[in-house]
């Protein structure tokens, strides 16, 4: 019986690979098609991801491209945030605060500019080329492209791609 054994599971392996190769073989060559075909977006499947506008309502991922429909509150004059490829703006360096501060709370920080115009902004810094060195709670000016986006995490009007930083004394 012992002997028998490890026989045995040598032929249920070489059964399963068997079919294993046999069932992924019919599909890859097409053999196996009594049902018709989905037809998916050109990129793929649109993946499950949600965005909010800042009137609460959200949007899904939708057409050939898998993106987001324009919030309607982003086409009304309702908001003072420019929207520009290069501006400039001063403020402080701080952690960005959460949306939702009910409950517990993670000590990560997403760092953020805390603007003088009184709006949240991310800091989108690619290889840390400006933020490096530079602490929590200084005054910063930056100039680089705004992104106006949602953020369903932090309390942010927008990620600034940075492409200057000044620290000044303010």
């Amino acid at each position: 019986m012992q002997k028998l054994l490890p026989l045995l599971l040598i032929i249920l392996l070489i059964g399963f690979g068997g079919y294993y190769f046999y069932s992924n073989h019919n599909l890859k060559s097409g053999s196996q098609s009594s049902a018709s075909p989905i037809a998916l977006p050109q990129g793929g499947v649109c993946d499950s991801e949600t965005m909010t506008c800042s009137d609460g309502t959200v949007l899904h991922k939708t057409g050939i491209n898998c993106s987001y429909p324009p919030c309607a509150s982003d086409s009304a004059s309702s908001s003072a945030i420019p929207k520009a490829d290069s501006f400039t703006i001063s403020g402080t360096l701080i952690c960005l605060p959460h949306k939702n501060s009910s409950g517990p709370q993670t000590m990560e920080c997403a760092l953020g500019l805390k603007g003088d115009d009184g709006n949240n902004y991310g800091l989108n810094d690619p290889g840390w080329k400006y933020l490096m060195g530079v602490g929590n709670g200084t005054r910063i000016q930056i100039s680089g492209k705004l992104t106006k986006k949602a953020d369903l995490k932090y309390d942010s009007a927008g990620v600034i791609e940075i492409g200057s930083l000044v620290t000044s004394d303010k």
